[in-house]
């Protein structure tokens, strides 16, 4: 059977499960072609802004989209209304040990009032990240789903204590206004995430996702 012929019968078998017979094809050609075209570019666009990763040739290079939909820690929960958060699609690769986004490298930041055994209030600490280039929970999803590309100073501190790596440029609320942010963290040979109340209160074992300038 010649392709031509494989390619009939397999239009012609996928439009008879849908219920359509091969009568469609002059509409198709005909004044069905501009419907036709205009509803595969609106799916197009819909595909596009919802992908999450774009895979390259490169199993540490990929590319991220910031604008695609957000996965909700809890049940209930929403992102808070009127965030800065960065958007777009950025660029996420893993090079000489350590996690670059757009060329900037991630830092894990810890606030003056996280150190040396001190602690910080979640708003207060949200407060003192203003300004700062906070990363994007998208980021994390990425990395949980590609964990070869967390680097190892990003899984233990100077201490052989586990990080867990918060990502602030989105803050979720929950139905009485509760605040909340996404974390990553190493355990068991897997990279993990979780949430904190903002009402809880940051350590040393707490710091942000930051670009570093």
């Amino acid at each position: 059977m010649s392709k031509v012929q494989d390619l009939y019968t397999t239009v012609r078998d996928t439009l008879g499960g849908m219920g359509i017979g091969m009568d469609i094809i002059p509409w198709l050609a005909g004044d069905g072609k501009k419907s036709l075209v205009e509803k595969l570019k609106a799916l197009g666009t819909e595909f596009k802004n919802t992908q999450r990763i774009r895979l390259t040739g490169n199993k540490n290079l990929i590319w991220v989209n910031l604008d695609a939909p957000l996965k909700l820690p809890f049940d209930g929960a929403e992102p808070k209304p009127d965030q800065n958060a960065p958007s777009g699609w950025v660029k996420v690769e893993l090079k000489k040990g350590s996690l670059y986004v757009d060329g900037k490298k991630i830092v894990a930041h810890l606030d003056e009032g996280q150190k040396d055994g001190k602690v910080m209030q979640g708003h207060k600490l949200a407060e003192a990240l203003t300004g700062k280039s906070v990363e994007h929970p998208n980021i994390l999803d990425a990395l949980l789903e590609l964990p070869h590309l967390v680097p190892d100073e990003l899984k233990k501190d100077g201490l052989g204590r586990t990080i867990y790596l918060y990502f602030w440029a989105v803050k979720f609320r929950d139905r009485d206004g509760g605040l909340y942010v996404r974390y990553g963290c190493w355990d068991g040979g897997a990279y993990r995430s979780d949430f904190r109340w903002l009402d809880g209160h940051w350590g040393g074992q707490g710091p942000a996702a930051v670009r570093a300038s």
